[in-house]
Formats: structure tokens, C-alpha cells, sequence
């Protein structure tokens, strides 16, 4: 397994700058890079000891999150085993063979977030009154088509936006987020950090994300983890 990110600074959405990025590798991650501003700083990630791939041109130049969809396509032509993980994924405890274990259960996993509105393609699953959908900002597969179906999909369907996440809500083909949980929730990784809910738990976000962390760790039967979302 190889961990994998995107980087780019071309556009406003979710550009990068090097101060996020850690200075020594965490994973002995590949980064691939999108964009003018990105071209200008390989050298600097180069230094810190990152192996970087920089797209020339991307089909997603005006959608930053397709760009993840192409990390994802080239990450597993080239690993076939990957972990793709946003700079604001953080590591809480190492990486070892139970953690491998869990990565083993399931060939894609992806946690689930909420939001409280329906996106444009009616594609989020619907909880307790409101609306969850997969967070990319933590994607492992070893399904070698899963980058490239979930570039179709964006084709398809002209998704706009959250190209990465819609995608791959439309993959699933079905509203059950049941089926979801089990199929491709992992136990490691929550879609958002759970602590900083619970530090607050009346607020009305904190209402809105803890009940379906709870549901994902009693329909799991308990969680382990690895990673947090910041």
C-alpha cells in the first residue's frame, strides 16, 4: 500500500501551501501536483524527500476535486494498492499490522460525513433528517477501477464541485446507508474529527455529526483510530 495526496495552488478551493506540508514525509507518500504554482515548488517538496509527479494538463482544470479523482486513477496505476489521504488527515497513532488488518476487511473504504442539505445530484444518503456523504479527504482501495469509474461518473453526470465525493456516493447506487457502512465506512477513520464535536456536543454541528458517528461505531461494533480528520 502507498500512501498518495494532491497538490496545487492554481486554485483558490483547497490550494496548498508548502507551510502545511509536513517537512519529512509521514508515509513515504507520492504527491501528485497540478498547476503552475505546484510546478514552482516541487523542488522545495523534492528537498524534504517527497516523490513528486507533476500532471501537465488535467480534464479537471476548473474542478480541483476531480484532480483527486486523476491522483486516485494514477495512484493505483502505479501502486495498485493505495491510501489517498488530504493534507488535513492527520495521523494519531502508527500505522501497523492490526491497521492492515482493517485494510484488508474491506477493498474500498471511505467514511461518511453529514451535511444538512441534499447536494445537486440527490446522491447523499439520507439520515436522521439530513444528508451523509463519503469524505475523500481518507480514500483506501485496491480496486484497480474504482479511479477510473469514478471519472465517469463525474462525466456522466457533469458533477461540479465535490466531484470526488458525489462520485463516489453515485457508485454505490443506492440511498441505504446501511448498505454504505458495511460495504465501505472503515473503523479507523471517521469523516470528521469526533473529539472536537463532542468538546461541544450542543452546538448545532455537533448535533448533526455526532448521532451518525455513533451509528457507524455501533453498526461496526467499535472503532480504532488511526486517523483524524482536522
Amino acid at each position: 500500500m502507498r500512501v498518495i495526496r494532491s497538490y496545487w495552488k492554481d486554485l483558490p478551493e483547497g490550494a496548498n501551501t508548502l507551510s502545511e506540508i509536513p517537512q519529512v514525509p509521514l508515509f513515504n507518500e507520492v504527491i501528485y501536483a497540478y498547476g503552475e504554482g505546484a510546478k514552482e515548488d516541487i523542488p522545495e517538496l523534492e528537498s524534504r524527500g517527497y516523490v513528486v509527479h507533476y500532471i501537465e494538463t488535467d480534464m479537471f482544470h476548473q474542478n480541483v476535486y476531480g484532480r483527486k479523482l486523476i491522483t486516485l486513477t494514477m495512484g493505483l496505476h502505479h501502486f495498485g494498492e493505495v491510501l489517498m489521504l488530504d493534507w488535513d488527515c492527520q495521523l494519531v497513532k502508527p500505522l501497523d499490522s492490526k491497521f492492515q488488518e482493517y485494510m484488508a476487511e474491506k477493498p474500498t473504504q471511505i467514511p461518511l460525513y453529514m451535511h444538512n442539505i441534499q447536494n445537486p445530484y440527490n446522491c447523499a444518503f439520507k439520515f436522521n433528517g439530513n444528508f451523509a456523504q463519503p469524505n475523500a479527504g481518507f480514500v483506501y482501495t485496491r480496486d484497480q477501477e474504482l479511479g477510473a469509474r469514478l471519472i465517469e461518473l463525474q462525466v456522466q453526470n457533469d458533477i461540479q464541485g465535490m466531484a470526488d465525493e458525489w462520485a463516489m456516493a453515485l457508485y454505490h447506487e443506492t440511498s441505504e446507508i446501511d448498505s454504505y457502512i458495511d460495504l465501505y465506512h472503515p473503523k479507523v477513520c471517521y469523516g470528521v474529527d469526533k473529539d472536537f464535536y463532542l468538546a461541544d456536543p450542543e452546538t448545532e454541528h455537533s448535533k448533526l455529526q455526532l448521532p451518525l458517528m455513533e451509528k457507524v461505531e455501533e453498526q461496526l461494533g467499535g472503532m480504532d483510530i488511526y486517523f483524524r480528520h482536522i
